[in-house]
């Protein structure tokens, strides 16, 4: 902004919608990035996930997780799985602050991360504006929860009674653009707030200015005609398609 005159706005929409570079050049639309492999391309930001009706029906969510006890599911509370207190989308009364960032503090602020563009080919990665201690909540892996998708990235998970996969494909949110290291400063983590199963991408202990990586595990590259490019000594998947 310069002294003196009325400040103009350059890059509109969501903050998300904006790849940064690093050589500090001006920003580039997110869709841009993606055209070359997918002309189509087009990417809803969402502050929570949605269930895909068309694969479990209008009223059916297959994360809920039943009640940790008789005396819970009696009374309608919510108890936390991880630390035993009541969970509730209000405020005054929540006691559950296992991840406050995420829930039961109110409204969510925004999260001080920023889609960037990598120079060593792995297109778009995810970036820490400022640090992130040891346990902390990055954010929650938000996308469709659906199913029986082959051939796609999706996040396969479960209950442990019934399976779900969330894909990002064309909705979620900045979890998308976090890449995989076989360092990693990341993991993602189940948690269950108000008896529906979330998945928690929780920092490992991340400075300012670093990018945040996760394992995608051998699950991921088994099979894969493409090579892992984290660069790091300890890489596992130089040659990923003979895994």
């Amino acid at each position: 902004m310069i002294v003196g005159e009325s400040p103009q706005r350059r890059f509109c929409g969501h903050p998300h919608d904006w790849v940064v570079r690093q050589d500090g050049s001006d920003p580039v639309p997110l869709r841009s990035t993606y055209l070359e492999h997918d002309p189509f391309f087009s990417f809803e930001h969402l502050d929570g996930s949605v269930v895909d009706a068309n694969a479990w029906g209008p009223e059916d969510d297959p994360r809920w997780i039943p009640p940790v006890s008789a005396a819970a599911s009696l009374t309608g509370q919510h108890v936390c799985h991880s630390c035993g207190q009541e969970q509730s989308e209000e405020p005054k009364v929540n006691s559950c602050y296992c991840f406050p960032s995420l829930f039961g503090s109110g409204r969510r602020s925004p999260c001080p991360v920023q889609v960037f563009r990598t120079t060593d080919g792995r297109n778009n990665g995810l970036l820490a504006l400022c640090a992130f201690e040891r346990g902390a909540a990055i954010g929650e892996f938000v996308g469709l929860v659906t199913k029986d998708l082959q051939n796609l990235d999706v996040m396969d998970s479960s209950t442990g009674v019934r399976g779900y996969q969330i894909w990002q494909g064309r909705q979620g949110n900045y979890t998308r653009f976090t890449n995989h290291s076989c360092k990693a400063n990341a993991q993602f983590q189940h948690f269950v707030w108000m008896s529906t199963q979330r998945i928690i991408l929780v920092s490992k202990g991340i400075e300012a200015g670093h990018e945040i990586t996760v394992d995608y595990s051998g699950s991921y590259w088994r099979g894969l005609d493409k090579d892992c490019l984290c660069g790091e000594a300890c890489c596992r998947y130089k040659n990923s398609g003979h895994v």
